[in-house]
């Protein structure tokens, strides 16, 4: 028992790190449980555009904010900037508190403040990453990064968890205002973390930083490809967010207790994924599972598409939450492996904002979508679009065969820890 709990926690033996994960760990619970209230609220005020509206503010910064976030990583330190946006996001869920308490909230209010969580927080994600690989060595990065893919997705799991008997008996109001609480030993855990700042050359100005980092993609064709697929996987198989309110309320005939277990499934899948991905050891095998991930998750929001009964939605739910993680994890670990100390935070911001940028606004438009033609054509088409394109993509690009065959992007560059594990 104790060897199986070692093997899949390898990262935590690392001090810094085990704090570091705690702390981003909290962080990512109060998130996922502040976008599950607030689009909840979102869906009682104007129904499943009203979510698509939230779910666009949460994602657009994505675009417009983790190429700031990178730069700033790559520049400055790196556990300041995660404090400060730890306290921002705090800050929103505790102004959505107070005003609920005394008022109603009006939407373009809450849509503004999702926003600037939103900002926050696509600013604290490649900062975030960009730390990982300097806590541990090497052979501990994949479980390192498993392990915070398992803090991140998983919120979608332990928000729903969280605010589900919140807003069952106390509303939105009682939500937000345990959303604040969850941030304050967030703070203090992460705060314990020594500074963190990018070693190696970086760019004098925001400029130069953005050409270089825009240089290293354009010129890693391994990197570039890897960044096409995920912008694919995200805009045509995970931007249903905004559906599943309508979902859940016309194909299950649910309300917000069928809604919130099945965003839980997702995160619940999310946890289980990485939990498994993180024992694994063998570079190779994670090659292949790279491409079985990739196809599971095109293949499942076709199940789910035509699913109509509670247990087989969430079951389905689960193994997309769970296949979709693996191979999200699995970029991102390639990705940063590959890419020098002072490029990570950059690198990470560029697959970010590619990821968060197409799925912002295709939650946007499935939204709408949703509402005119109902949810199986908005799940099942994409799906199905992407499920051909990946294995056309696999039979014609020798490039990526060959990353499914070594399970890692051809030459590797890594700078990562090598202090000694303890307390």
């Amino acid at each position: 028992m104790q060897t199986t709990l070692r093997r899949f926690s390898t990262s935590l033996r690392y001090r810094d790190n085990r704090v570091f994960w705690y702390g981003t760990s909290l962080s990512s619970v109060g998130q996922g449980a502040f976008v599950v209230a607030a689009s909840w609220l979102a869906y009682e005020l104007g129904g499943s555009g009203a979510v698509g509206i939230v779910t666009f503010a949460t994602m657009i910064p994505f675009i417009l904010a983790t190429p700031l976030g990178g730069m700033l990583a790559d520049r400055a330190d790196r556990r300041t900037i995660i404090l400060t946006c730890q306290v921002i996001q705090s800050s929103m869920a505790l102004l959505l508190a107070v005003q609920s308490l005394f008022a109603a909230v009006p939407f373009p209010q809450l849509a503004l403040l999702v926003f600037i969580t939103g900002m926050s927080r696509a600013v604290e994600l490649p900062t975030t990453a960009a730390v990982l690989p300097n806590l541990v060595p090497r052979e501990a990065l994949l479980n390192s990064f498993s392990l915070n893919s398992l803090a991140t997705l998983g919120a979608r799991f332990t928000g729903p968890v969280v605010i589900l008997p919140l807003l069952a008996l106390g509303g939105a109001t009682s939500a937000f205002f345990v959303v604040t609480a969850v941030y304050i030993p967030a703070f203090i855990l992460t705060r314990r973390v020594p500074p963190q700042r990018a070693s190696g050359i970086v760019a004098v100005t925001f400029g130069e930083q953005v050409r270089e980092g825009m240089h290293y993609v354009r010129t890693h064709a391994s990197v570039a490809l890897i960044l096409g697929i995920v912008v694919l996987h995200c805009g045509l198989t995970m931007s249903f967010d905004s559906t599943l309110p309508l979902f859940a309320e016309d194909n299950l005939g649910g309300s917000s207790t069928v809604y919130s277990a099945i965003v839980a499934a997702v995160g619940l899948g999310s946890i289980a994924g990485t939990l498994g991905l993180a024992g694994m050891r063998s570079t190779t095998r994670r090659g292949a599972l790279l491409f079985v991930s990739a196809l599971g998750g095109g293949m499942f929001p076709l199940l789910l598409a035509v699913a109509n009964v509670v247990p087989v939605a969430l079951a389905v739910l689960f193994a997309l939450g769970a296949t979709q993680a693996v191979f999200m994890t699995l970029c991102f670990t390639l990705v940063q492996e590959s890419a020098p100390d002072h490029l990570r935070g950059r690198a990470n911001g560029i697959m970010l904002m590619a990821a968060g940028g197409i799925m912002s606004f295709t939650n946007l438009g499935n939204g709408y979508l949703a509402d005119r033609f109902g949810v199986v054509p908005v799940l099942g088409i994409p799906a199905f679009i992407f499920v051909v394109a990946l294995i056309l993509l696999s039979l014609g690009r020798p490039a990526l065969r060959r990353i499914y065959r070594d399970g890692a992007l051809p030459s590797e560059v890594y700078g990562g820890a090598t202090a000694a594990a303890g307390d």
